[in-house]
Parts: structure tokens; sequence; C-alpha cells
């Protein structure tokens, strides 16, 4: 019992989380160029195999897989290899950073302000 107490005393633990290592494990089992553009990836059943994470894991690690462009997922159809260009999967991050820049002007007109009123 004092070993769990001091755990929770010391704060919570990072750890990576199952979604989070399965989108991994995934990025990292494409990238050697096992699939090319189009093909369709093993049944969820086999990957859940593969990988040895649940369904529920493995779904939302496709769908982050999807969001970033590397996967192309079909309901009730399985789920296929995206467009591998660089063009289309810097995408999200090109539309990142064109967000992150208009916020740099407004942070730093803000933090400028915040540093005058701390010296009146």
């Amino acid at each position: 019992m004092g070993a769990v107490a001091t755990e929770a005393a010391a704060g919570p633990v990072n750890r990576p989380s199952l979604v989070d290592g399965a989108e991994r494990a995934l990025r990292n089992w494409l990238a050697p160029g096992r699939y090319r553009q189009g093909d369709r990836l093993p049944p969820e059943r086999e990957l859940i195999e593969i990988f040895g994470i649940s369904r529920p894991s493995l779904r939302e690690a496709l769908r982050a897989l999807s969001m970033l462009g590397v996967v192309k997922t079909l309901h009730g159809g399985g789920a296929y290899v995206s467009d591998l260009d660089a063009r289309t999967l810097l995408a999200p991050l090109d539309f990142y950073l064109s967000l992150t820049k208009a916020n740099f002007a407004t942070a730093g007109n803000y933090t400028c302000f915040c540093h005058f009123e701390r010296k009146n």
C-alpha cells in the first residue's frame, strides 16, 4: 500500500496511450513501402492479431492515420493506402502553420501589452 501512495503523491505517470502506440506501429509498418497507393490493408481481424490491440484501438489509430492522409477508410469496405505524395501528407501541417502564423501576431501583441501593464 505504501508504494501506491508514493506513486499517487508523485503525480500522474505519462504513459503513451494504446491508440498512440497503435497509430505509431501502423505508421512504422507501412513505412518500408509494404503497400502502394490504393492497396487495401489486411482486414481488421488480421491487423488486431498483428499488433495485439483491441478493435476500438485499431479503429481509432486508423482514424488518426486517415486524418493525416495516410489511409482512407471506407465504411464496410476496409482501409486503403492513400496517395503518399509529400504535398498531400503535409497539407494538414501547412494548414496548422497558417493558423499558427496568424496566432503568433496576436499572441505577440498580447505579450507586449502584458509586459507594458506590469511595468506601470
